[in-house]
């Protein structure tokens, strides 16, 4: 009995790296350096289809729609932050 449990020690599991990966991530988007609220993007989503789907949502478009951006920090996965005059 207790050989049996040794070799059951031994055992662990492999993880399938291919499970892990996810499709969607969420990307906070932040105006002047505070975060406004969050997208969901494809993973590896491009600078440009992060920021059509920012100017394109109902709040960014009632609270900032009318204001010129000054500058864009982009971070892949992860943020999009808008520099708003």
């Amino acid at each position: 009995m207790s050989e049996l449990n040794i070799k059951n020690k031994n055992i662990w599991p492999e993880a399938n790296k291919k499970y892990l990966q996810e499709d969607i991530v969420e990307i906070v988007i932040q105006i002047n350096g505070k975060k406004r609220f969050t997208i969901m993007s494809n993973t590896d989503s491009t600078e440009k289809e992060v920021y059509d789907k920012v100017i394109k949502e109902e709040y960014f478009i009632k609270n900032y729609g009318a204001m010129n951006i000054k500058k864009i920090i982009f971070v892949k996965n992860r943020l999009m932050n808008l520099i708003i005059l």
